[in-house]
Order: structure tokens, then sequence, then C-alpha cells
């Protein structure tokens, strides 16, 4: 080789390590245009997914109802990514609607769902093929105070506060505000005498009267602005045509003769509504009533009177006046629901786990606890709640959420809280 050839040969070696390079540049710009493509896709499929549970949240709020017929939900976004959402139990994700649950149901994946809750599940798909599956838990609210009335509310020594769970409530762990309204105008619309105390705020268009000794954590605003509570039409619940409703007679009963809707062996002494159950008129039960996820309706404007203990899970619609006794001990079995378009009067007992709600007015015992809500609201006129003295309503939210989906299925707005929410794949 001659000196020439020689000399170009470094040179030419130059080259080829810059033309390597060069490649090695492009292929790695070429590998970092994918990853971002991959991590774009993926990114815009997660929005999508995310999407589909909102819209379907959203949808919940107008109709609680809302996937109980197995319906779906599907839409193609500006940016090409497709969502889907169906309450069609198959090999597909699928969703559930336990809001009206007492307790818990199965989900898709092996996911429990818990009582008052949707479980949504949304698969989402990019116009390359990328998916995202996203799930989420979520539950209403559509309670806004804790301790309200259109009317006058009233208590001597009581206690407004709130826990977020059941477990903190029997534990006295109330660390939660909760709030007391009266949608009243007159000069002593709140009136909290002795120790009392609110962890929230204290709110009314019309006065308020404050012992001196009553402790508020939050703000006491007399003279708001008026804000509208649930107001249910209780007629609009009944049940008598619902499939299996067992039908009972008014009349009295007592304990030699107690009524008995489970289809089986019934309980010493006891009454026991499962199910559906629908009441023609009046009724007076002599002894304990224990509801079984019961949801009964007391209908021609009839009452509702237990002379023992209300006790069990369900729900009770009373077109009448209903009167019964707290229980004697807090247990996590019982969670009620009473909506009444005549007054509720708790005349003696301990405990309440649930939510109380009348058309006309509400009274409790002394040394009342309820663990829940107590809201008095009617189209006839204001209608006000008396708290007997030494009385504690505390607020818990899985609770709330069991009423809820009541208020929200009577008409009332209901809005959506996460429980839980996660990107399956």
């Amino acid at each position: 080789m001659s000196r020439r050839g020689l000399a170009l040969l470094p040179v030419l070696m130059v080259g080829l390590l810059l033309l390597l390079f060069g490649l090695t540049l492009v292929n790695l710009a070429t590998v970092n245009y994918r990853a971002a493509a991959i991590r774009f896709d993926q990114q815009v499929a997660l929005e999508g997914a995310r999407a589909g549970v909102d819209e379907v949240a959203a949808e919940l709020m107008n109709d609680v109802d809302f996937g109980k017929a197995g319906q779906a939900v599907s839409q193609t976004l500006a940016d090409g990514c497709t969502y889907r959402v169906t309450f069609a139990v198959g090999p597909e994700p699928y969703s559930v609607n336990n809001l009206d649950g007492l307790g818990t149901a199965s989900g898709w994946n092996g996911r429990t769902v818990p009582p008052h809750c949707a479980h949504l599940v949304a698969v989402a798909t990019t116009r390359t093929g990328r998916r995202r599956i996203v799930e989420s838990v979520v539950t209403l609210e559509t309670i806004p105070y804790t301790l309200a009335g259109s009317g006058t509310v009233s208590g001597d020594s009581i206690t407004v506060a709130g826990a977020d769970s059941l477990v903190s409530a029997l534990a006295g762990d109330n660390p939660l505000p909760a709030h007391v309204y009266s949608d009243s105008s007159s000069g002593t619309a709140i009136t909290l005498s002795g120790p009392s105390v609110v962890s929230g705020d204290v709110r009314t268009p019309g006065g308020v009267s404050l012992d001196p000794l009553t402790t508020v954590g939050g703000t006491v605003d007399p003279g708001a602005s008026s804000v509208q509570l649930p107001l249910l039409d209780i007629q609009s619940f009944s049940n008598v045509s619902f499939p299996g409703v067992q039908v009972v007679p008014g009349g009295s009963y007592g304990l030699l003769s107690p009524v008995n809707t489970t289809g089986g062996p019934g309980l010493p002494a006891t009454h026991v509504l499962s199910g559906p159950v629908y009441i023609d008129g009046s009724v007076h039960l002599t002894g304990n009533v224990l509801l079984q996820n019961a949801f009964v309706f007391v209908d021609g404007s009839g009452d509702f009177e237990v002379d023992g203990m209300l006790t069990g899970t369900g729900s009770l619609f009373v077109t009448g006046d209903t009167s019964f006794l707290g229980a004697a001990v807090l247990d996590q079995d019982n969670k009620i629901a009473v909506f009444g378009q005549g007054t509720i009067e708790i005349p003696t007992g301990s405990f309440f786990q649930g939510a109380l709600y009348s058309n006309a007015g509400i009274t409790t015992a002394t040394n009342m606890t309820v663990l829940g809500s107590v809201i008095a609201n009617g189209p006839g006129g204001p209608a006000s709640v008396q708290l007997g003295a030494l009385s504690r309503v505390i607020h818990v939210p899985e609770i709330s959420a069991f009423a809820s989906y009541w208020f929200a299925r009577g008409g009332n707005a209901a809005g959506v809280r996460r429980l839980f929410w996660n990107e399956v794949r």
C-alpha cells in the first residue's frame, strides 16, 4: 500500500466511527421516541378511563339506581380514546351499584363492594390499542347538616360531633366537624343551653341563643342565608306493589302473637320484619322489633308505635306518627333509617344508629345518643327538633351514606364522594 493510502486510512476510520456514532444517535432517538409515544398513549388511556369513571359517578348523582338494569356507557373522546363502563356481569370488567345495599356485594376481579357504595370500573382503549383499566369506589352525600330543622332546633347540654367511622364513634373518638342548622327566621331559631358542644358550625337565618358554657368549634352565623334541607314525599316510597312484599294488616300485636315476615321461625316475644313489608294502617307493637334488611312502609296516614326497642337493619317509612324506644347498647349490626310524615318521638332509651327524618318534628328522650343524623323538614310548615338534655348526635359518614340513597332517590341533590381509586393495569 502506498504512503498515500496509509495516510487516508485514519480518515476512513474516523469517518466510520462518525457514521457508527450517528447511527447510534438515530437509534437512541428512535427508541426514545417510541418510549415517549408509549408513555403518551398510556397517559391518554389513563385519562380516558378516569373520564369514564367520572361520567358514571355523575350519572349516579342524577339516578341512584343507574346500573341496576345492567346499563353500559361508552364514549370516544376528542383524542381518539374510547372508554366503556358496563354494569352487566360477564367476562369483561364490570361495575356494581350497591348504593342501596345494607350488606356487601360481590364485584369484578374478586372485589367486595361495601354497603351503600358503588364499585365503578372503566376500560379505556387508545387509537393504537393501548388499554388501561381504572376502578373507583364511591358513595353518596346528601346530608349537609348533622342536626337540622326547618323550624327551631333546641337542646340542653347536648353534643353534636362527627366521627370518621362507626368504630371511632363507638370508641368516643369524634374529631370531625358536625354542623347545626335551623331554617327558622325567629329570634331563637337555635337554642343551646348548658355546656353544649358543637364541633362544627351553628347557622340560621334567624337568631341564636347560646349559653355562656356552650362551645362551638366552627362559626356561629345568625342571619345566614337560607339553605334547602332535604325534603321527602313519604307517600312516594310506597312498596305495596313490590315483588314478594309481605302485607301486614294494621292493628295491635302483642308478645303472644308477634309479627314475623321472615317466612320461617320467628323469635320469642320479638316482632321480626324482613324484606319489603307493607303495613295497611296504624300498628301498635308490644315488645321489641327487629328489622332484618327490611323496607317497611306504613300506609293510610297510619302510626307506627312500638312499646319496645327498634333494632336491626332497614328503612322505615311512616305516613303517620312514629314512636319507639332506643336500643339499650351500641351494636355495629344496627343501622336504621326512619322517615316519617308525622312526628317522630323516642320517649326513652339510650341509643339509635341511623337517620331520623320527619316532615313534622322530632323529639328525643334525655341522654339519647344518635349515631347518624337528625333532620326535620316539612312541606306544610316549620318542623322543629327538640333533643332531650345530655343527648348526643354523632355524624358517621357510612351511616349518612345509608340514608343518602333514599334522600337522593326522593329527588334531593346528591354529591359523590370517592373512597378509593386504583389503576388496575
